[in-house]
């Protein structure tokens, strides 16, 4: 458990707060089991620690097109900004990553951004 807390801490770090965290880079720089680290990323979460974020991902792969705080935020249909085509929404492709909070920013001692 501390060796995913030292993971997210420093990827925090090394990013002056702007890290997007998520659960395969914390498994890429620890070997804890991802339902551990699925469980602390909803628990710093729970702790506003942790804010979620939603990206919806460009359907030819060119990267994200769209970020929101809520899945609900998103509209049903996006002119990419990657592709330049027309995407309509689909939940399941959106992708759940995590920011840190200014609390725990604070907490690491880092000036939030």
């Amino acid at each position: 458990m501390e060796t995913v807390i030292s993971a997210i801490k420093t990827a925090i770090e090394k990013s002056r707060g702007r890290a997007v965290i998520d659960e395969e880079n914390v498994r890429n720089v620890t070997s804890a089991p991802l339902n551990l680290v699925k469980e602390l990323l909803v628990e710093l979460v729970g702790h506003s620690k942790l804010e979620p974020r939603f990206f919806w991902p460009c359907e030819d792969g060119l990267g994200t097109t769209r970020e929101a705080t809520n899945v609900s935020d998103f509209p049903l249909v996006i002119e990419c900004r990657r592709c330049g085509k027309s995407h309509h929404f689909d939940a399941a492709r959106v992708e759940v990553h995590f920011v840190a909070t200014a609390d725990l920013l604070i907490d690491l001692s880092i000036s939030p951004p």
